[in-house]
């Protein structure tokens, strides 16, 4: 399964209320955390351009509404070695597929 579709299913089940655009906001989730996660190697190696600068914002933005969308909180890792999304969906039980565990979230990129 892919990562947009894994975590569709995830947002459906976690939220069916918005089953319907789960899909969707799965793929751009994934989408501009890929993004990130270029950008946040690109920073690693080298200072970003202004204009990176202004990109990496506008990701942090999307996904930052995205997850308002669906009523769940995004952490941003700028390490490239891990995920560059971590989704927090709520509650002790929520799901995860990181080795910190629920308190970690659910990494996406």
């Amino acid at each position: 399964m892919s990562q947009s579709g894994e975590l569709a299913w995830i947002l459906a089940k976690e939220r069916p209320g918005m089953a319907a655009i789960a899909p969707k906001v799965a793929r751009a989730l994934v989408r501009h955390a890929k993004a990130l996660h270029r950008l946040y190697e690109h920073r690693c190696n080298r200072e970003l351009t202004l204009a990176e600068q202004g990109i990496e914002i506008r990701h942090e933005r999307w996904v930052a509404r995205l997850c308002a969308t669906v009523e769940i909180k995004a952490k941003f890792n700028g390490d490239p070695r891990g995920f560059p999304v971590k989704l927090h969906f709520g509650g002790d039980d929520q799901p995860y597929n990181t080795w910190g565990g629920a308190s970690e979230g659910w990494g996406i990129g």
